[in-house]
């Protein structure tokens, strides 16, 4: 997906036609070239943090999972996935909205 920027599309006409002796290269041909703008819609940043690096065994540990739109247009369908590193056991969430 492309968001932000511009893409630039060039077009070359090409043909296969009979010998002409007006134009011995072959007839002249055009291209055309378009812009597109293509405007950035949404944009969905995920950070995560973790509120000891380095625990104890049987120590509680805090994940911090925030996924922020910094827009500007709305964000929908967006689902968050995380996998709970091995060797940990999940206890509960909250979510704030």
């Amino acid at each position: 997906t492309v968001a932000n920027t511009t893409l630039n599309n060039i077009v070359y006409q090409t043909s296969q036609t009979n010998y002409n002796p007006q134009y011995p290269q072959g007839p002249p041909y055009g291209n055309a070239s378009a812009q597109v703008d293509i405007p950035l819609h949404s944009h969905v940043v995920i950070t995560k943090t973790v509120n000891n690096s380095t625990p104890n065994y049987g120590s509680t540990i805090i994940f911090t999972v925030i996924a922020h739109n910094n827009g500007p247009n709305d964000a929908s369908g967006v689902q968050v996935v995380d996998n709970l590193p091995t060797g940990l056991v999940f206890v509960s969430y909250l979510i704030y909205v």
